[in-house]
């Protein structure tokens, strides 16, 4: 929260949500009583309301420029003061990110794919490897068999491979008999037993394993979606959330990847049929899920500078000439981080929020 005076801009530093004798005397220490204006900017609509209610009791003359991200209170706050305008800084950010989308791209500049597509190897890849090489081994266990009791017991094919079969799954109709056979014979068909019925308690083991796993992960968006083209929204917090409304409002692509399986947002952005999957965007498997390879632009949106930083990076190793859009909180490191690693985009949401609201202000005086 920032108080403008007449001679200099004071920090007050936020306090956690409580009762409003906390929030006054923050106020009072912040030198309330000789400010021009008041700026409640906290991430948290519940500190930025008590604030203002504090501030409203403290000097009820005072303008207040107030953010907000829940928009279903802002015309009820409104009417709370005259001096009081409620803003959603989150949603002005949305703007500039769909002109970085939209704008050329700032540079050329590709880096190598550390991670090419076709060398990273998905886990379900790998589990349908295991089910065909256990149906391929049962298989040749079966073919060798039938073959054995064929010369052995001088068995057509069909009746040695019938055999097979009965001794494979422990039918046991008795109908052909080992009895009087060979050692030999008698050890294979023991070893065709037992064989069986580890093949096929294996198959069956994996199979169900794959199917429970695949409807878990569907439930949770968890699959390979076969998107062309289409915008990676990394984060859904309030600029994310924004971001994608704006988005799908005009008719772009959207898949979103968020790690947090009770983001309130979550419910929302499900009931307009947007794709969401709760997974990690720094991992490569998730970025490939995400077709990535196929995807136009990425927005890593996530609350952590380095998060974002690494998710951006991975996105465009993978995919090199896709657009990368990363949020970074200081303005001063994110045209840094722009320009030493050819990043195409990157944006301090808090700096142009905080313009915003000035140039509003500034228009209004």
């Amino acid at each position: 929260m920032l108080l403008r005076s007449t001679r200099a801009v004071a920090r007050v530093d936020a306090v956690h949500p409580g009762p409003l004798a906390p929030f006054e005397d923050a106020l009072e220490r912040a030198h309330i009583q000789a400010a021009a204006a008041l700026y409640v900017v906290d991430d948290r609509d519940a500190a930025n309301l008590q604030f203002t209610l504090a501030a409203l009791k403290v000097r009820p003359e005072l303008p207040i420029t107030m953010a907000l991200s829940n928009e279903g209170l802002v015309p009820h706050l409104q009417e709370l003061h005259p001096n009081l305008v409620v803003l959603n800084p989150w949603e002005i950010v949305t703007p500039d990110i769909i002109r970085a989308l939209k704008a050329p791209a700032s540079t050329t500049v590709a880096s190598a794919a550390a991670l090419p597509p076709d060398r990273i190897r998905h886990p379900w890849m790998r589990g349908s490897i295991v089910l065909m090489a256990l149906a391929a081994a049962f298989a040749i266990l079966l073919v060798g068999a039938t073959v054995f009791f064929h010369y052995s017991e001088q068995l057509d094919w069909i009746t040695a491979l019938y055999f097979v079969v009965t001794m494979a799954t422990t039918t046991g109709f008795g109908d052909i008999s080992l009895r009087t056979s060979s050692i030999a014979a008698k050890l294979l068909g023991i070893v065709t037993m037992i064989s069986a019925i580890a093949f096929v308690s294996l198959f069956f083991s994996l199979l169900v394993d794959r199917i429970v796993a695949r409807r878990t992960e569907n439930i949770l968006g968890r699959r390979r979606h076969r998107l062309v083209g289409h915008v990676i929204v990394c984060g859904l917090g309030r600029v994310g959330y924004h971001l994608v409304e704006r988005l799908r409002g005009e008719n772009y692509p959207v898949l979103v990847i968020e790690k947090d399986a009770d983001n309130h947002f979550l419910a929302a952005i499900r009931e307009k049929n947007i794709p969401v999957m709760i997974a990690d965007a720094t991992v490569a498997n998730t970025m490939m899920d995400a077709a990535v390879d196929q995807a136009s632009a990425v927005a890593s949106l996530v609350n952590d500078d380095l998060v974002s930083l690494q998710v951006g990076l991975n996105a465009r190793a993978m995919h090199p000439r896709i657009r990368v859009i990363l949020r970074i909180f200081d303005g001063d490191t994110a045209n840094e981080l722009g320009r030493r690693l050819n990043i195409h985009y990157t944006i301090s949401t808090s700096a142009i929020a905080a313009q915003a609201i000035l140039e509003r202000e500034a228009r209004t005086t």
